[in-house]
């Protein structure tokens, strides 16, 4: 073993005949006298390290290493699997179900994934240069960059919390970053682009479905900007009696029997609040949407109706949008509108209608070149807060977007497909006005060169029409 005189510490080459060295820890800041994470190919590196590490660990006890070295090796994967069940819960700040699945789904298919598994490598000893190794392999093997960039952030994620938790010294991954390229630029930028449809295909989308109740969720998801799940999950006190505002203030979501067995360690498939959760929106952002009053009044008249209603199972309650059928039997069929069934039924025959199905002879950057799904309606949206007068920053409020970018490609591409739209290009609004002015004349402007959309949605009518058909059968 190698000491240097007025130097703490020591190192040695690796037992073995490896070649490589290991510096270890002085006794004062660690009795076991434990090894620097990594090993090091000559000598004056491991000093390096050595030296480093003394110096964090200096100004920060916390690196320190604490406890006996003993017991079961804890590998990456099971750092991961912990920080995971940690987060999940959490009574501070529990993460969401679906970022709960995303984190497994890192865990099982890139952290452990056969040729690039950095699972099994003791936790103690990952080094960045072991980090990096696994990043090259994940993009030989095809994954995508920003794939490759969200399992680095889990990871680091995961590691810091067990630099918190006092069993790691320090995170190997902190310097450990993705390097920015031409190439890695037009790759990101070669995604499938957003389709925005023009004033008389949404009007055309709007128009088809045969339920009143379809067609009333099409719109509002065109004119407001809700995500699916935001819309599916609005209840009638989510719907202001004052004034043309609605709150969005949760999402439903629906947990898998594994989930409900891990959580209740009990095998229960009739009990409904077992497999359904109330959440908040996307990225915690709670908020009121303005829209305009025509619209308002027809979701006031169907909050109305809900109220004569029973409530569903909670957590439900009253949707102001539910299936069409309803077993209390079947965990399935809370009352949440599903989005297979609604895009089965409803969506495609209406994208077929509008024509916006999609043509592969169309260039690769063409966002005609692919059928629109029913999130680009949030790109709708942002054209009408964009013909509306709203500002940028305005629009980034009312999209809850939590990065301001997506707002700037959606506005970005409104502006492209304006000149392109005569009925939204003769359109004047006073821009001084307030929002809800400014959304109730572009909804005038809308209706007229549109004359039967109103009689559609039934805003002329002073009831909701109940629901008459069944879809077909799931």
């Amino acid at each position: 073993m190698s000491r240097r005189k007025g130097v703490e510490g020591s190192v040695r080459r690796v037992p073995g005949g490896s070649g490589t060295w290991q510096a270890r820890l002085p006794n004062r800041l660690d009795p076991h006298r434990r090894p620097v994470p990594g090993v090091f190919r000559t000598e004056g590196a491991a000093w390096r390290a050595l030296r480093a590490a003394i110096v964090d660990m200096d100004r920060n006890a916390g690196l320190r290493p604490t406890g006996r070295p003993t017991g079961r090796v804890r590998r990456v994967k099971d750092v991961l699997a912990d920080y995971i069940e940690a987060r999940e819960s959490s009574a501070l700040a529990p993460i969401a179900i679906r970022t709960v699945r995303d984190y497994r789904g890192v865990l099982a298919n890139h952290v452990c994934r056969p040729g690039a598994d950095i699972g099994r490598v003791p936790a103690h000893l990952l080094t960045g240069r072991d980090i990096r190794a696994w990043m090259d392999q994940l993009a030989a093997d095809g994954v995508r960059a920003g794939t490759i960039g969200n399992a680095r952030r889990v990871l680091a994620a995961a590691l810091a919390w067990e630099v918190r938790e006092g069993r790691l010294g320090m995170n190997p991954a902190t310097h450990v970053r993705i390097e920015t390229s031409k190439a890695r630029r037009a790759a990101m930028q070669s995604v499938d682009p957003v389709l925005l449809p023009s004033w008389a295909e949404f009007a055309t989308l709007v128009e088809t479905p045969e339920q009143e109740h379809d067609r009333l969720l099409l719109a509002l998801l065109g004119w407001c900007g809700l995500r699916w799940s935001e819309a599916v999950s609005l209840h009638e006190q989510a719907v202001w009696r004052d004034r043309p505002l609605i709150t969005i203030e949760r999402v439903l979501v629906r947990r898998t029997q594994k989930e409900v067995e891990a959580g209740s360690r009990l095998d229960l498939p009739g009990l409904e609040n077992l497999y359904w959760r109330q959440e908040p929106p996307k990225a915690g952002v709670t908020a009121t949407v303005p829209l305009p009053r025509p619209l308002w009044r027809r979701l006031v008249a169907l909050a109305d109706q809900r109220l004569r209603e029973p409530p569903l199972p909670m957590p439900a309650g009253r949707l102001l949008f539910r299936r069409p059928t309803y077993s209390p039997a079947h965990t399935h069929s809370i009352g949440v509108l599903d989005n297979t069934n609604f895009r089965r039924d409803v969506w495609i025959p209406a994208r077929e209608a509008a024509g916006l199905t999609g043509d592969e002879s169309l260039p690769a950057l063409d966002p005609r070149r692919y059928p629109m799904k029913v999130k680009d309606l949030r790109a709708f949206a942002a054209s009408v807060l964009l013909d509306s007068g709203s500002s940028l920053t305005e629009a980034a409020l009312l999209l809850r977007h939590s990065d301001k970018k997506t707002t700037e490609r959606h506005y970005a591409r409104a502006m492209q497909e304006r000149i392109h739209d005569r009925a939204r290009r003769e359109v004047q609004v006073d821009k001084g006005a307030s929002i809800g002015e400014r959304l109730d004349a572009l909804w005038l402007a809308w209706v007229e060169a549109f004359p039967d959309v109103v009689p559609r949605l039934g805003i002329d009518w002073a009831n909701v029409t109940e629901l008459d058909a069944r879809r077909r059968p799931g």
